[in-house]
């Protein structure tokens, strides 16, 4: 790991990395390269180095840019976190990119201070701080040393013991906690909440992480153990493409779908995930369950008349849009629920439902497509994805 500058950074890692609690010389640091994939493309690769009173990482996460981040948890002999690093940079090859971040956070009497570098120097805000309490460095996916950080200090003994640690974020306008239960599943097995899901977290007898997967949760990755990368050259790979602009960017970048019927104008705001050769109906939209067609934040839909959509009245107004699917029926929902992230879905604010007409497509289509196609006075709301399209007719009251 690089030393931070700009006055925040204590001892080198070099320096540290070979030293345990006593200060005397330790063993080489134990060492795990990890893959963060999303179906077929690579979301991060990240190498994780474990000392004796401390555990390192360095992470190439690729979206929205590819940033290199590097992170250092110092321990003290009761596994407790005593001071906390993190650089974030983007590599050379993409001079476009974001500029360098640094963060520190210190644990002494109860208490976290974070200290982050900014344009006018450096700020600093201290808060409560728990046993339970461990650091994230941000904007990248899910660091590995710091989940066997969190798992570590849960001591979750028996299959179904629980713990909630509060997991702080130094990065944004105001570092905050997120309190996430850790509980474990028996076999060196733990789940971690996500979002009302449970991603699970498989360790091996001495507590290193050997694999995640967020299947049942709207992440969707997947983590494996990997041989030990170039990162200089991967770095250099991926920022090159972020500057040609082939990189992978956001996963699921926003949308718009817009058309005037009737004198009505419609507008459907939603996010387009990405097949990634993955399967789609019944595997990554899971059959029975709602899905908020889409990602991210809700679907929204706004509709300046009264509109039929499928057999549903609608008035004027904004709703978001929702879908549940079974192999023999789709059908659409409208919720009176708005400016909601797509994991708050109320079915006790739902406005109707409608049933959706399926039809097969010729070509697979990548990234989930809404559309609105005029056709005559009225017009079809197409949804497609994979090779299948789900539709329903729209008129004007």
């Amino acid at each position: 790991m690089k030393r931070a500058l700009g006055g925040l950074a204590g001892p080198t890692i070099a320096a540290v990395a070979m030293v345990g609690c006593s200060g005397e010389t330790t063993e080489p640091p134990s060492t795990t390269a990890y893959l963060e994939r999303l179906g077929t493309d690579t979301l991060a690769v990240e190498i994780v180095r474990r000392s004796p009173g401390l555990i390192e990482g360095e992470v190439l996460a690729r979206t929205p840019v590819t940033r290199y981040t590097t992170y250092a948890l110092h321990l003290d002999d009761q596994g407790r976190l005593t001071r906390f690093e993190t650089e974030h940079v983007t590599p050379a090859q993409n001079p476009a990119g974001p500029g360098r971040w640094v963060a520190t956070v210190d644990f002494a009497d109860g208490r976290a201070t974070v200290a982050r570098e900014v344009q006018t120097g450096v700020d600093s805000v201290s808060l409560d701080a728990s046993d339970l309490m461990v650091v994230t460095p941000g904007r990248v996916p899910t660091p590995i040393g710091i989940l066997e950080h969190a798992i570590s200090r849960a001591e979750l003994d028996t299959p179904g013991s629980s713990a909630i640690v509060e997991i702080l974020t130094p990065w944004g306008t105001n570092p905050r906690t997120t309190p996430t239960t850790f509980t474990a599943r028996g076999g060196s097995e733990y789940e971690l909440d996500f979002f009302g899901n449970p991603m699970v977290v498989s360790t091996d007898g001495e507590g290193r992480v050997v694999g995640l997967s967020g299947a049942q949760t709207t992440m969707k990755v997947e983590i494996e153990p990997i041989p030990e990368p170039d990162m200089g050259a991967l770095a250099a790979d991926y920022a090159t493409r972020d500057f040609e602009g082939t990189g992978i960017g956001s996963p699921s970048p926003p949308a718009t779908a817009e058309a005037t019927i009737g004198g009505a104008n419609l507008t459907i705001e939603y996010s387009q995930p990405a097949k990634r050769g993955r399967e789609i109906w019944g595997g990554l939209v899971s059959y029975g369950s709602v899905w908020r067609t889409g990602a991210n934040g809700a679907t929204h839909l706004r509709t300046d008349r009264p509109i039929l959509l499928g057999d549903l009245e609608l008035p004027a107004g904004d709703y978001t849009l929702w879908t549940t699917f079974t192999p023999e029926e789709a059908i659409l929902i409208v919720n009176s629920q708005t400016r909601i992230w797509g994991t708050a879905y109320d079915a006790e604010q739902d406005f109707g439902r409608t049933a959706l007409q399926r039809a097969d497509l010729d070509e697979a289509v990548e990234r989930f497509t809404i559309s609105i196609e005029p056709v005559g006075d009225a017009a079809t709301l197409n949804l497609e994805w994979d090779r299948t399209r789900f539709s329903a007719p729209v008129r004007v009251r």
